[in-house]
């Protein structure tokens, strides 16, 4: 069947009329490897007697509807089945042949070296494996059933509540029925996977990759890791863990780095590290575990009311996990490397014609698909920080744990993260909402020097299409020893296009003056021509790297906006990128040196530059060497073509 485009409108609608109380969902993996057998008994209420609905499904071949013991026609759908003439209470049964897929989403099936499948069914991809109302506001308590042979392993949300043999070849796994769910975080993996499995305070923890790598699956840091994280986030928000385990599933050609099914997440095998590993790899990993961990609360738990509400997920995900590698340890420096890595890429999506509000509205679920990208994720995650910031971090974790509390096992819009906020604050946010979350753009900031009657006056101006407020430090360094030393630090309230600095009158002016120093606000900073001659020349000099990101996200940023040449930036890296102490922040460096290196390289170029970057760790001496040699490439080319 095709499928047809699932809309807000058509959702609302839907969610109006129905609530949904149970799934009982059986899967046929015994069928060969094109499709699979689908059965959905769906229980659910309607609240208008005699309206009517319908429900989402692409399959291959329908075998049977029946709705309250009437058999229904089986029509030719384009992805949806119309439900006529409802009552109070509905079961309806639907009984399908499902096809596998070869695409990471869906139910994907890979056969080489074994059979593996794993249903990635987010977002609306739950609909490809068994009927259901696939939209987040009609959460329910799904049951699943798996026939599957015999030897295999088979893993869900929930724990195997039984397992019996149906024959010589196949069992049938029954597994614990979920709490609450939207259906896009609804899982099955089934195979010949190999599972460890561990317990933390009590709750059953799994890892499972494919048995081959079985090596690599580095079980006893992950399991560490993964109670670390439990610890930090079930104390920090105030609430337990809502689920009755807790696995996380390597598995191959997954579309994404890793998707955040409530209680079995999978994860990309690209990060089962095959060679060792080093700093920049483990932060790597960290994120990511810390990031899907965070989505049991942020997704799961709390799911947005409809997909414009997006953010409201990945953004706390890309902010938790940040926030918890600093407060744990794990990495002290991980907001740094998140400036460097994805902050800037953001700036970069953010001055696009294709730039669109965090919280953004969507009318049909391929219109939410396209916001899957950096302003939803590390724009958002930058936000937040500036939203705890601009509370107070008491406050902010107040108004968390009054969120989470009230919409448990539930759904949630921006309007009800604000209410939380703006109640444990005491402060009215509608307007900072309204201007960080509602409008699109980033700002830039930089200081102005008049000099008059002999004495100095600043001025921070402000540009972009929206003016908005911003709290920042400003830091002022002078060169000392062979390192650049904070001489003086200040908190500014930035207001509208130009703000004085009254404290800074008469001051010398300083090796460099840096806006937003400790990089907690999302802002570019432009530098001024002495501040910028430092930053070039000695940004390695600077002992926070909060302060090395400011600088490095500047110069990059005037690289893309054509302010600054190439050969400078080459130059630079030359320079002073081999001083960058810290491997997390030098591969997030990589990354984007690579982006604007590579530009000026042939196709044939960029396509081997390409292939072997791919090949190489990130952080790798290699991939230090060839990343030096791409510099110099680029630097001769700009000269040669100047």
């Amino acid at each position: 069947m095709r499928a047809s485009e699932i809309t807000r409108a058509g959702s609302a609608e839907r969610a109006r009329l129905l609530r949904v109380d149970s799934y009982d969902v059986a899967l046929d993996f015994t069928r060969g490897a094109e499709i699979f057998g689908s059965v959905s008994r769906i229980r659910f209420d309607c609240a208008e007697p005699g309206a009517a609905s319908h429900v989402d499904l692409v399959a291959r071949t329908v075998h049977e509807i029946t709705l309250n013991g009437v058999p229904l026609d089986v029509p030719n759908v384009d992805g949806r089945i119309a439900l006529p003439v409802l009552a109070g209470r509905n079961e309806l049964m639907v009984v399908a042949d499902c096809s596998y897929t070869a695409s990471g989403t869906g139910m994907h099936r890979s056969d080489e070296g074994g059979t593996y499948i794993y249903g990635k069914l987010a977002q609306a991809y739950a609909r490809t494996a068994y009927a259901c109302f696939d939209q987040p506001d009609l959460k329910a308590e799904f049951t699943f059933t798996v026939k599957a042979p015999q030897r295999w392993e088979v893993l869900s949300n929930q724990p195997l509540y039984s397992s019996e043999r149906c024959d010589a070849d196949s069992r049938t796994f029954r597994f614990l029925r979920t709490p609450r769910l939207p259906s896009f975080t609804t899982t099955v993996v089934a195979g010949n996977y190999h599972v460890e499995r561990e317990s933390y305070q009590g709750i059953p923890l799994e890892l499972a990759c494919r048995a081959e790598l079985a090596a690599d699956l580095d079980a006893r840091w992950l399991f560490e890791l993964t109670g670390k994280g439990l610890d930090f986030y079930t104390s920090w928000l105030g609430a337990p863990y809502p689920y009755a385990k807790y696995g996380q599933v390597f598995v191959p050609e997954l579309s994404c780095l890793a998707s955040e099914d409530a209680g079995c997440v999978l994860v990309s095998e690209r990060l089962l590290f095959r060679s060792g590993t080093n700093a920049a790899m483990d932060q790597l990993r960290t994120n990511v575990v810390l990031h899907e961990m965070a989505h049991m609360w942020f997704g799961d738990l709390v799911t947005q009311e409809w997909w414009d509400d997006l953010w409201l997920s990945e953004s706390f995900a890309e902010f938790c996990a940040s926030f918890a590698s600093v407060r744990t340890g794990l990495s002290p420096h991980a907001w740094s490397v998140f400036s460097v890595g994805e902050k800037i890429p953001a700036f970069a999506q953010d001055q696009l014609p294709s730039a669109h509000p965090v919280a953004s509205g969507a009318a049909t679920v391929s219109e939410a698909i396209a916001n899957f990208d950096g302003i939803s994720y590390a724009k958002g995650a930058s936000v937040l920080r500036q939203l705890a910031a601009y509370v107070g971090e008491e406050n902010f974790t107040a108004g968390l744990r009054d969120y989470i509390a009230r919409h448990a096992h539930g759904n949630a819009t921006l309007a009800d993260l604000i209410a939380a906020m703006a109640a444990s604050s005491g402060q009215d946010l509608t307007a900072w909402s309204r201007a960080w979350l509602e409008t699109s753009g980033p700002n830039r900031l930089r200081c102005e020097f008049v000099v008059v009657a002999g004495l100095t006056e600043v001025t921070i101006v402000q540009e972009g299409a929206v003016l908005r407020p911003h709290h920042v430090a400003i830091g002022l360094y002078e060169r000392a020893d062979g390192e650049l030393v904070r001489t003086r630090r200040l908190e500014v309230d930035v207001v509208g296009e130009r703000t004085p600095v009254p404290e800074l009158a008469g001051t010398r002016q300083p090796d460099l003056i840096l806006l937003n120093d400790d990089d907690t606000g999302y802002v570019i900073v432009r530098l001024d021509p002495r501040s910028l001659d430092t930053a070039l020349s000695s940004v390695g000099a600077l002992p926070d790297p909060a302060a090395r990101a400011v600088c490095w996200s500047s110069v990059i940023d005037m690289v893309w906006q054509a302010e600054l040449p190439v050969s400078a930036f080459a130059a630079m890296l030359a320079e002073d990128m081999r001083s960058e102490p810290s491997d997390s922040m030098l591969a997030a460096l990589h990354g984007q040196a690579e982006q604007i290196l590579t530009r000026l390289l042939s196709p044939e170029g960029k396509r081997l530059i390409s292939v072997l970057m791919d090949d190489l760790p990130l952080g790798s001496e290699l991939r230090w060497s060839l990343l030096q040699r791409l510099a110099g490439a680029g630097l001769t080319a700009v000269r040669t073509h100047s």
